[in-house]
């Protein structure tokens, strides 16, 4: 996708690294070139950008403060802010813990416009620490007998962009499922993202605030 860059960007070109400036064209992948229109760090026409409406289910949250503290760009094509849990009123959906900070633009529409190509798109919870050591000694049994080693990354249930679709209807089935079995909401997301297996997209750790 082409875009005119806003500001510097480095791209890989034939396998090259390549410096460009503010004003050149550069055709980047879909991903990055969505991100970099999120941010502010490139431009295409309007009749380019393909509006995608979304909603917020708020957990654990006011959601007429979630709402007035959204970036403008990302309310435009917002249809509805709601409280709730576990449930994907809208073809594209945002959970969202409100104690987590997502207030920039491209926190909210870049992890939107990821769900075009992904079903699900979730930030790593820790880089540091892996699965066996959350939770409790009885959440982690639970979640060793699912995926059968404790040795790999969890993900932050506070913050989860999903596409509607079975897989992931099934993926917040099972997590409810989970979650009555055991107590870490972190472990029972993971348990249920292993068992339903949703085309999923890890975001990093630094995603959010």
């Amino acid at each position: 996708m082409y875009v005119k860059l806003l500001t510097i960007q480095n791209v890989v070109e034939k396998g090259n690294i390549v410096r460009h400036y503010p004003g050149d064209w550069v055709d980047v992948g879909n991903q990055t070139a969505r991100m970099w229109l999120d941010e502010g760090s490139a431009w295409v026409p309007e009749d380019m950008v393909e509006p995608i409406e979304f909603g917020i289910v708020v957990r654990n949250g006011d959601p007429d403060g979630v709402k007035e503290g959204l970036p403008h760009n990302a309310k435009t094509n917002l249809v509805g802010v709601m409280e709730g849990d576990l449930e994907m009123p809208w073809e594209y959906t945002i959970l969202y813990d409100p104690c987590l900070s997502i207030q920039r633009d491209w926190q909210i529409l870049g992890g939107v416009r990821l769900l075009q190509d992904w079903q699900t798109a979730i930030p790593i919870l820790s880089y540091t620490k892996l699965a066996c050591e959350f939770g409790a000694e009885d959440d982690r049994t639970l979640t060793k007998e699912v995926i059968g080693d404790l040795r790999v990354m969890v993900y932050d249930s506070r913050l989860i962009y999903l596409r509607r679709s079975s897989d992931t209807e099934r993926l917040l089935d099972t997590w409810r499922s989970e979650l009555e079995r055991g107590e870490d909401e972190n472990l029972a997301l993971l348990r249920a993202l292993y068992q339903t297996v949703p085309l999923l997209l890890a975001l990093p750790e630094d995603w959010v605030g």
